[in-house]
């Protein structure tokens, strides 16, 4: 069973924002320091795309490598260099700023003969496809990652494989990383704000729809890893709840009623516990389960039905609590680290990392 170092987990004062910088699971290892993206070519990003274009429709999916630009300014890039609104501009996912990115971009087909104007010393089309509908956030399947730890302060084999293999086994805590909280590190205050219904004290640039919808989503994120690391403290991970809301790792969604037979299933890596992102359609847990999660709120000064009120802007969902990493692979030169990777859309490099390097990641 995992046990967990107290001293790092002073829930009075620990910041749920940086939560993805402790590497939990590995809390009982050296942690290897390091650093990263030294240079835009140590942290390289593919996406999986949940679906190939098809060769036909009226829109064009570009295939485009970036080198140290924000996933905003890439989108920029393609706006001027097409002369159309960097609205009509499709990405499935934002990627990584310093460095070497790939991913399906796309714009409308009739841009075709524009193309080849947008290769720069930052941007390359590698390829491009015909499909029937525009890119959206959330229409990829995951990201490959290439990334190399520089400068390890520990470099004992042993402790690397026993790293690598605890996260093969276990996998890490799904926590959101500290950017998903912007780089001031208060979209989610923001979003409290919001949720409270001291919107009035906010700038003007926060009262817009789209920008209330970030913050929010901020807040949602900061009280799923609040409800995290408090399950693992105070839970553990080796146990299901009654009334647990499950993802099969095939696909499907349901709750436990029969905590026997399901409990063989969790430790058979065939379904993992899902924590709540809170809003108007999350899926309900109960019992046990459904009483923690209400705990946790009220620990957090809320009640569930707040976030029902805010509709769309909070739909809610759920979110796997663990993430195990596919095709985990490591190689030693000196005292760099490479480790390659896939993980599913949503979960954090950044997070995984931190069990190697502990909280070096978040830099």
């Amino acid at each position: 069973m995992l046990t967990i170092d107290q001293k790092i987990l002073n829930i009075v004062t620990l910041n749920p924002a940086q939560y993805g910088e402790l590497g939990l699971f590995c809390n009982d290892l050296p942690g290897l320091g390091g650093r990263i993206k030294m240079a835009a070519e140590d942290f390289e990003v593919e996406e999986v795309p949940t679906y190939e274009p098809c060769g036909e429709g009226e829109h064009l999916f570009l295939w485009v490598e970036k080198r140290g630009l924000s996933s905003d300014q890439m989108v920029q890039h393609i706006a001027r260099g097409l002369s159309i609104p960097a609205q009509e501009i499709g990405v499935a996912g934002k990627k990584d700023k310093m460095a070497v990115t790939r991913q399906y971009v796309s714009v409308p087909r009739k841009m075709a003969s524009l193309v080849s104007r947008l290769d720069s010393d930052d941007v390359k089309v590698l390829s491009s496809k015909a499909h029937t509908n525009k890119l959206s956030i959330g229409h990829n399947r995951g990201n490959r990652f290439k990334i190399v730890i520089r400068d390890l302060a520990v470099t004992d084999p042993v402790i690397i494989e026993q790293i690598v293999e605890r996260i093969n086994e276990m996998g890490f805590p799904n926590f959101y990383g500290p950017q998903r909280f912007g780089t001031q590190g208060d979209t989610a205050e923001i979003g409290f704000k919001i949720l409270n219904g001291d919107e009035a004290s906010l700038p003007k640039q926060w009262r817009v729809r789209t920008r209330k919808k970030f913050a929010l989503s901020a807040a949602q994120s900061f009280i799923f890893n609040r409800y995290l690391l408090w399950r693992i403290i105070e839970k553990g991970i080796s146990s299901l709840m009654p009334g647990d809301v499950v993802f099969k790792y095939t696909g499907g969604i349901f709750r436990v009623e029969d905590l026997e037979a399901e409990q063989k299933r969790y430790l058979a890596k065939e379904i993992v516990p899902a924590g709540p992102i809170f809003g108007k359609k999350t899926y309900l847990a109960s019992d046990e389960a459904f009483a923690f999660e209400n705990d946790i709120l009220k620990r957090m000064g809320f009640e569930r039905e707040l976030f029902s009120a805010f509709g769309k802007l909070m739909s809610g969902s759920r979110r796997t609590i663990f993430c195990r990493p596919e095709g985990l692979h490591h190689s030693v030169s000196g005292t760099d680290l490479c480790l390659e990777f896939t993980l599913p859309a949503g979960s954090y490099a950044t997070v995984l990392l931190a069990e190697f390097m502990k909280s070096s990641a978040g830099s």
